[in-house]
């Protein structure tokens, strides 16, 4: 947790950068925020997670080593399936 409030972790996926703009949520699909940032090394990059409310931040720090997963937003007007990622 930074002291302006966001939330970094340790990305697992290979591609990062794609992450940008997904919804973060833990394993009972509560939602935890959205990532604003990668930053890191390219070997071991981290993610920039902005909470989406105060609960959330407490459910993050609940867990002690939480594994999340992103939902990415599909493109386009029409919206479409999200594709859930660990």
């Amino acid at each position: 947790m930074t002291r302006g409030g966001l939330i970094i972790l340790k990305s697992l996926t290979k591609k990062p950068e794609q992450t940008l703009n997904a919804i973060v949520v833990d394993r009972s699909m509560n939602r935890i925020g959205v990532i604003i940032d990668v930053i890191g090394p390219v070997e071991s990059p981290f993610i920039v997670v902005k909470p989406s409310s105060a609960e959330a931040i407490k459910l993050i720090e609940g867990l002690g080593k939480p594994i999340l997963y992103y939902i990415r937003r599909a493109r386009g007007k029409r919206g479409g399936k999200h594709d859930l990622r660990a």
